[in-house]
């Protein structure tokens, strides 16, 4: 119980006294803890709220050193093991869903390097800003389609095709967490040869926006304008500076 506490807290949620006791404030911090992943709020430290616990455990462990007098000389972390800044210091965009998903797609942007700003706009327009059944029960945010870490569920989906709209059912990737998702979106994209125009112009997001749209991310014709949208709506190009660190 002391590590979950300390987890939270870690995770910027105040626990209370570090007693390894769950009392009312442990109780409250996991609530809000798992709302804030868009977890199921029930107050049970289960698999899928410990795994985020962990993923957020592994953030904290990645950020650089602050530098003191006479430091301990330390080797430098992998590109892998780097992680978003502190949430505290991230700029507010306004809009709950956005500021709750930033720091993962920096996160993302360190390992991966594609723009947290673009992965900011996919996950609200792929998931309506966390309301879509697929990111609520699978935790997927961005329609990535097939089998992921916990399996698959078939979803009801909308596709254009040659102008004209459609309805069809697929299996999407499921996850244990957001941040889970967030990891593989990144993957996903730099590991698919398809992508690779869109590789060359991580420094624009909207060119980027311009070429995952054009390579088949998605099959609506305004997808890149849409993301570009978002992206000056929200200031989303803020995040992108925090994703280069």
């Amino acid at each position: 119980m002391s590590s979950l506490q300390n987890s939270l807290r870690a995770a910027g949620f105040n626990p209370g006294k570090t007693d390894g006791i769950f009392g009312p404030k442990t109780q409250t911090a996991l609530h809000a803890f798992q709302a804030s992943k868009g977890l199921k709020a029930d107050g049970l430290a289960g698999p899928k709220t410990l795994g985020a616990l962990r993923d957020m455990d592994s953030f904290q462990a990645a950020r650089p050193a602050v530098a003191r007098p006479n430091p301990t000389p330390r080797p430098a972390a992998p590109a892998s093991a780097q992680s978003a800044a502190p949430i505290s210091k991230l700029p507010s965009t306004g809009n709950a869903f956005m500021d709750r998903i930033a720091a993962d797609a920096i996160a993302s942007q360190r390992r991966t390097g594609v723009p947290a700003s673009v992965t900011m706009a996919q996950a609200a327009l792929e998931s309506n800003w966390g309301k879509s059944g697929l990111s609520t029960h699978a935790n997927n945010f961005f329609g990535i389609k097939g089998k992921g870490p916990e399996g698959s569920v078939n979803m009801r989906t909308r596709e254009v095709f040659h102008g004209k709209e459609t309805y069809v059912n697929a299996p999407f990737r499921a996850y244990s967490s957001p941040a889970q998702s967030f990891d593989d979106h990144g993957k996903f994209l730099t590991g698919n040869r398809r992508y690779g125009t869109a590789m060359q112009h991580t420094n624009d997001p909207h060119r980027f926006a311009q070429e995952i749209a054009r390579a088949g991310y998605a099959t609506d014709p305004q997808y890149a304008s849409k993301l570009s949208g978002m992206i000056n709506k929200y200031g989303l190009e803020r995040f992108d500076r925090f994703g280069g660190e």
